[in-house]
Parts: C-alpha cells; sequence; structure tokens
C-alpha cells in the first residue's frame, strides 16, 4: 500500500514528512 511506501522513504530518506518529497 501507499502508506508502507511512504514509510520506507520515510526511513530511507529520513524526511521529516515523506510527502515533502512529492510535493516538489
Amino acid at each position: 500500500r501507499l502508506n508502507r511506501w511512504c514509510t520506507q522513504i520515510h526511513v530511507e530518506f529520513g524526511l521529516d514528512s515523506p510527502l515533502e518529497m512529492l510535493d516538489d
């Protein structure tokens, strides 16, 4: 699921909010 993908991105990139990357 997308939520699971966002969690992985959050861990790998160490972003405060994975959605910030998508907002670009």
